[in-house]
């Protein structure tokens, strides 16, 4: 299976080209990241056609597409997945969808696992110092994976890691930095865990802020956008490979807040019965 994955929730796009032996090897071909612009509809266009011939693939050489669903930036979300569902329709290609906080805790824990990467682990201390020379993630802690949503507040998703396994604690929701910070140790004290706790995202870095003014040792990763769709495409290999293919039509990003036109009919005294 040759497939090409899109991850758009953020302030960058990542694209990859992943092949898929049928013992479930895979080989990555070919990885972009790209900042965002405000012509995203035609950048990803730009971004998927340098893929392609990165991975040295045509159009008719390529079987599946793997999205990015989000929490995220609500008109990326809309483009990335638009763009990925009416390829599958007019192309006739598989099609699955990634939350993107599980492909970012995919990718902290497989870092967890390895000495080198190119992602940065940054020990926020009890007293607020950072180092980060020698700086290692410990084999078990609980990660909050976040993005930023309206002002004041974040979407998180809690996960909690160890050598051999991740696992889901809390699914995506909506709250203030205050909130997040005070679900995750109280996560951390229902698992009699010491260790610290790990943040990734872009929301990461109001919550270390709470964390810091707390004494709460604690750790912040930054992931590369290249490494966030890489575990989006080999999500969607094993979904699409287990016989779990979305249907396009039915297919939607998780948005979980409103979008700012949904909140203005809101605030103006529409109710979401009367849309």
């Amino acid at each position: 299976m040759n497939i090409l994955a899109l991850e758009t929730s953020g302030i960058a796009i990542g694209v990859a080209a992943l092949r898929c032996d049928a013992d479930g090897a895979i080989e990555p071909l070919a990885v972009l990241g790209l900042e965002e612009s405000r012509q995203l509809s035609r950048q990803i266009i730009a971004a998927l056609e340098a893929t392609l011939q990165h991975a040295g693939w045509t159009l008719d050489e390529v079987d599946a597409l793997a999205v990015g669903l989000g929490p995220g930036s609500w008109t990326s979300l809309r483009i990335g997945l638009t763009t990925c569902k009416t390829l599958a329709q007019v192309r006739g290609w598989q099609l699955a969808g990634v939350p993107t906080f599980d492909a970012m805790a995919q990718a902290v824990w497989r870092q967890a696992g390895r000495e080198q990467d190119n992602s940065e682990a940054t020990a926020i201390e009890a007293d607020g110092a950072e180092t980060q020379d020698g700086t290692g993630l410990p084999e078990h802690f609980l990660l909050l994976a976040t993005a930023p949503s309206r002002p004041g507040e974040v979407y998180g998703k809690i996960y909690e890691c160890q050598e051999d396994y991740l696992s889901l604690v809390q699914s995506e929701w909506l709250g203030s930095p205050e909130l997040m910070a005070d679900t995750l140790q109280t996560e951390a004290l229902a698992r009699d865990t010491d260790s610290p706790l790990v943040l990734v995202g872009l929301g990461a870095a109001a919550i270390s802020e709470i964390l810091a003014a707390r004494n709460e040792m604690h750790f912040e990763v930054s992931l590369a956008v290249e490494h966030i769709v890489v575990e989006v495409a080999i999500a969607g290999a094993s979904a699409l490979m287990s016989g779990e293919a979305a249907d396009p039509l039915e297919l939607q990003p998780l948005y979980l807040a409103p979008s700012a036109a949904e909140r203005n009919l809101l605030g103006a005294g529409s109710s979401p019965k009367g849309r």
